[in-house]
């Protein structure tokens, strides 16, 4: 509850400063067990997670936050360990998927030998989708997961929010807000695999998701064409430049930036004739510059509201909704 408080606070603080309306109820959910994905490192036949502000390793073998079959994994993992002897250092990737299924992706800070990659592969206690030495891909075994409560199809190494349960209330809001109607054209910025631009797309209107990385618009073409939605097209665009809207024509928006924000996209967007954006993020600091962009651009706060995307930590996720 303490948590709930401070986060609150923290939020209408921000919201006040750009005089914005008080907060909705936030969006919660179980504060334990609700992570589907995991990042460890391992140096030395060390396993864990790097202590606070060190590099030093501290060994989790149980994780009260990770989800029920990834907690059986991780298990898993201690204790058949031998393939630690195999690997010198790197980053451990473990993700789960609908059904307690669960893949790991290793990371390896050097390239192994051909004899202790085999060795790995043969010693390593739980699916094991890929091995990167030095940037390099030394070993694939492609797996699909679907996103717990979900139907998006992803790899072990693809982005996905943390929190199934509350992603799914975040999408509901999303679409809500957008109040789609017959004719509107909607662009999904940082559109990765189509978290937000499917259910949006199935509201009939037409959508354009827009993502930087090649290989992600084409998976996400694919993914569009399996669930049927002609309306819903998917770009390659750089929302880091200012030309990142260039020759697309919509009345609406939905951002999902990463920690670094959107200010390219948020300065184009008011220079724009776009009428309503949705705006979900999980940086306080970088919303705040970027709504106060859109401000300026004659946008205003219609309604705000944050989610407990990761109990137990300071983080959190926001979702504000602009209209002109």
């Amino acid at each position: 509850r303490a948590q709930i408080r401070w986060k609150n606070e923290r939020f209408g603080a921000m919201l006040s400063r750009l005089d914005g309306p008080q907060p909705m109820t936030p969006f919660t959910a179980d504060s334990l067990h609700y992570r589907h994905r995991l990042r460890l490192f391992f140096d030395r036949g060390k396993l864990g997670l790097r202590a606070h502000g060190s590099h030093s390793i501290v060994a989790v073998p149980n994780c009260l936050i990770a989800r029920t079959g990834l907690s059986a994994a991780l298990k898993k993992v201690y204790a058949h360990s031998d393939w630690l002897q195999y690997a010198h250092a790197g980053e451990l990737h473990l993700v789960e998927g609908a059904g307690d299924r669960v893949a790991a992706v290793l990371m390896l800070r050097k390239k192994p030998t051909q004899a202790a990659l085999d060795n790995l592969r043969g010693s390593f206690p739980i699916t094991l989708a890929q091995v990167i030495g030095e940037g390099n891909v030394l070993f694939e075994s492609p797996v699909q997961l679907i996103y717990p409560d979900g139907e998006l199809s992803f790899e072990p190494g693809d982005f996905t929010q943390v929190n199934p349960a509350i992603n799914r209330q975040l999408v509901t809001q999303v679409v809500d807000w957008l109040h789609l109607e017959s004719g509107d054209q909607v662009v999904d910025a940082f559109a990765g695999l189509g978290n937000f631009s499917l259910p949006i797309a199935r509201a009939g209107v037409q959508v354009v998701g827009l993502e930087v990385d090649d290989a992600m618009v084409g998976r996400a073409r694919m993914q569009a064409a399996e669930h049927g939605l002609d309306n819903l097209t998917y770009l390659s665009r750089d929302l880091f430049q200012a030309n990142a809207l260039a020759g697309i024509n919509v009345n609406k928006a939905l951002l999902d930036p990463p920690r670094a924000g959107a200010r390219e996209l948020c300065e184009a967007l008011a220079a724009s004739a776009v009428t309503r954006v949705v705006y979900v993020s999980c940086d306080p600091a970088t919303l705040e510059r970027d709504l106060a962009i859109l401000i300026a651009g004659g946008f205003g706060i219609s309604a705000a509201r944050w989610a407990d995307m990761f109990p137990q930590t300071s983080h959190m996720e926001s979702l504000v909704l602009l209209t002109r």
